[in-house]
């Protein structure tokens, strides 16, 4: 079970963009307590509509960034995901957009600790990710999720994101070379492919959110000028890393 958007519910995702979740509908819902049972629902976030306008003028642009091609091509990967895709393929999918959007080609090296810090340091304040790893009530989110909350949680969260990424990508590499594995703390769950999928989901909306904001490609290729690019990726992170 996870808490993701600030809504307590058992997670069944087919895609990182819509989900279906099973309710108790004891539970509050916002709006009051419903009767007891089940129901099932399905969610269309208010944002896919703006996600997929922003995507598809991607898509048509004749001369990409590279950024935007990193997340076309992860959109693309993600799109292989089916139905009668098996658990483990779909969450090693996701890890590789996740790779594919993240990381530069010089940094083949230690490639979970970097994917894991960049992914910590994009996401690790996000009002989704805090409201998932302190599991606010939903009733809470515009009470709690203040300025200042968001400050005094910010290095913790960040921690924890990380942690959370290297454990999944420990998973991954598990999976890769040594196939299926026999114990079951590596297994991959649907929990486990819950979550990366709504981390890559996460991932894919703030890189937007960047790439308007000028950002449009990942390294800077002179490593001692990286705080001078300001379209870079890495100087972003580089900024975050030190304020």
């Amino acid at each position: 079970m996870y808490d993701i958007h600030g809504t307590l519910f058992d997670l069944h995702a087919e895609s990182p963009f819509d989900y279906i979740y099973h309710m108790d509908k004891s539970k509050s819902t916002g709006g009051g307590y419903r009767n007891h049972g089940k129901e099932t629902i399905f969610v269309r976030r208010d944002f896919l509509d703006q996600m997929v306008s922003d995507i598809t003028s991607m898509r048509i642009n004749k001369h990409p960034s590279d950024l935007e091609k990193r997340l076309l091509n992860a959109v693309d990967i993600f799109g292989l995901v089916d139905d009668a895709t098996p658990l483990h393929i779909r969450f090693l999918l996701c890890i590789i957009a996740l790779e594919g959007m993240l990381l530069a080609e010089g940094e083949k090296d230690y490639l979970g600790w970097k994917l894991s810090e960049k992914v910590a340091f994009l996401l690790g304040d996000t009002p989704a990710w805090i409201v998932t790893f302190y599991r606010i009530p939903p009733e809470d989110v515009r009470t709690t999720l203040t300025d200042d909350y968001i400050n005094k949680k910010r290095s913790s969260a960040r921690s924890a994101l990380d942690r959370q990424m290297k454990k999944f990508y420990g998973k991954r590499s598990g999976f890769a070379h040594g196939g299926l594995e026999a114990d079951k703390s590596k297994k991959i769950s649907s929990d486990d492919y819950n979550m990366i999928s709504s981390i890559l989901r996460w991932t894919i909306e703030k890189l937007i959110e960047l790439h308007k904001s000028g950002i449009n490609h990942i390294a800077t290729k002179d490593k001692e000028k990286i705080s001078e690019d300001a379209s870079s990726l890495d100087a972003y992170i580089e900024k975050l890393r030190y304020s």
